[in-house]
């Protein structure tokens, strides 16, 4: 009897032996299938990441280009605006010869009116 006791304890033990290695088997297989899952979503974030870089670095291509088309634009505005200054300049100084000119002709036309009268 003792001996059919120990029999069935340890038919009891291989048992539980058993479900115990099967859960562990179950939930190897569901790590596994949650790992491939993870490495799955890592290499999709990792193409979308290269896909993110590659189109920030066509922006920073981008914004580089504008901004030296925003400096060249700058300096274009400058030398202009340096050439209308010149521009004013050279008009002021006509005016004034044109005024000096003006006064020159009334003092002549005023000494033409003197001699007539």
């Amino acid at each position: 009897r003792a001996s059919g006791d120990s029999t069935q304890a340890v038919v009891a033990l291989e048992q539980k032996l058993r479900v115990a290695e099967a859960e562990v088997e179950r939930r190897r297989r569901d790590a596994d299938g949650e790992l491939q899952e993870k490495e799955i979503a890592l290499t999709e974030m990792g193409v979308e990441l290269d896909v993110v870089k590659g189109d920030a670095a066509k922006r920073a291509e981008e914004a580089a280009k504008l901004r030296g088309e925003l400096d060249e634009a700058r300096d274009e505005c400058q030398t202009m605006a340096r050439k209308l200054e010149n521009i004013a300049v050279d008009l002021e100084s006509k005016r004034e010869r044109l005024r000096d000119v003006e006064s020159e002709l009334a003092l002549k036309v005023s000494a033409v009116g003197e001699k007539e009268e």
